[in-house]
């Protein structure tokens, strides 16, 4: 699979609801997703960081929506089925790197075996 791009537009085609899907066919793959966010001026910043400071709420920022249309929803559910069909056959069954864990567990037992000897002496 080589380098792909999907772009979602919101349904009211505003450009900054925008949200952009870029899957890298590296080693082991990976998918972006970029999305506009709305910057927020330096006062607003500046009143964000002391809500949270004396009230310490988290759920603040600036925030922005994309409306998903049914047809980009299947462009989405296509790349993420090729991505992940990707990882998969990369790195093994559920994302992970069947022979990085054997190396590491054999890597284990040596450490155990070596340690083990030292012990008896």
């Amino acid at each position: 699979m080589k380098n792909q791009k999907t772009t979602v537009d919101c349904a009211c085609s505003a450009s900054e609801h925008a949200v952009r899907f870029v899957f890298f066919d590296t080693d082991i793959g990976e998918c972006y997703m970029i999305h506009y966010l709305n910057a927020p001026t330096f006062w607003d910043r500046l009143k964000y960081a002391l809500k949270y400071i004396f009230t310490n709420r988290v759920g603040m920022g600036t925030f922005e929506e994309t409306v998903i249309e049914p047809v980009q929803a299947e462009q989405i559910r296509d790349l993420m089925q090729e991505f992940l069909a990707f990882r998969r056959s990369a790195l093994g069954v559920d994302g992970v790197d069947i022979e990085a864990e054997r190396r590491a567990l054999l890597e284990e037992q040596d450490l155990r075996k070596k340690y083990d000897g030292n012990k008896e002496v």
